[in-house]
C-alpha cells in the first residue's frame, strides 16, 4: 500500500474536488485515500529525513499533474506552480482562529485544490468537526508543512490503516 491510489484520484480530478463521485463528493474521497497511508520518520535531515520524503513524493505528484493541465483553463493553467498545485497535502503548524470557519489548528491537514466557487483561486480543502469539507484561500496560510511524510512526534494521536516507518 502507498500514496497510489491517492495520487490516482488527484490526477483524475485535475480540474476540481467538489464534484460528485459515487454518491461522495471528490475531495472526501480524495482525504480518505490520503488518510489510509503515512510515511513516518523520526528525523528530518538525510535521504530517508521527513524534509526528503516530501520533497520526492510532492515532485513527483508535481510532475504528474504538470500532464494535466492542458485540461484546465488557461488561468488556471497559471495558478499551478511546485509551491502550489492540486492534491498537495500540507498540515498546519500554527492555531489561528481567523481562518476558515472556525480557525484552523495545528496538525490540521489540508490538501491543495481548485473550488468550483472560487474557479481562479489557489485553494486548500480542510475537514471541519462534522465530517464536512470546505475550502480556504491557499495564501492566507504563513505557517505550513508538507504533509506526505511527518515525523513520529507529529504523528502522535492519529490513525492510519497502513505506515511505513523509517528508523534512523
Amino acid at each position: 500500500d502507498s500514496y497510489k491510489e491517492y495520487f490516482g484520484k488527484v490526477v483524475s480530478n485535475v480540474t476540481g474536488f467538489d464534484t460528485t463521485l459515487d454518491n461522495t463528493t471528490v475531495i472526501e474521497s480524495i482525504f480518505l485515500s490520503f488518510n489510509k497511508y503515512r510515511i513516518l520518520s523520526p528525523i528530518y535531515k538525510g535521504v530517508l529525513g521527513v524534509d526528503n520524503l516530501n520533497s520526492v513524493l510532492s515532485n513527483f505528484l508535481f510532475n504528474k499533474i504538470k500532464t494535466k493541465t492542458h485540461e484546465l483553463p488557461p488561468r488556471q493553467q497559471e495558478l499551478i506552480s511546485n509551491s502550489w498545485f492540486p492534491g498537495l497535502a500540507i498540515m498546519i503548524t500554527n492555531n489561528d482562529r481567523t481562518i476558515g470557519k472556525k480557525g484552523v489548528n495545528n496538525g490540521d491537514i489540508g490538501i491543495c485544490g481548485f473550488d468550483s466557487r472560487y474557479p481562479n483561486m489557489q485553494r486548500v480543502w480542510l475537514q471541519d468537526e462534522d465530517g464536512g469539507y470546505y475550502s480556504i484561500p491557499f495564501t492566507i496560510l504563513n505557517e505550513y508543512d508538507l504533509a506526505f511524510a511527518m515525523s513520529i512526534h507529529k504523528s502522535q494521536g492519529s490513525e492510519y490503516d497502513k505506515v511505513l516507518v523509517f528508523e534512523e
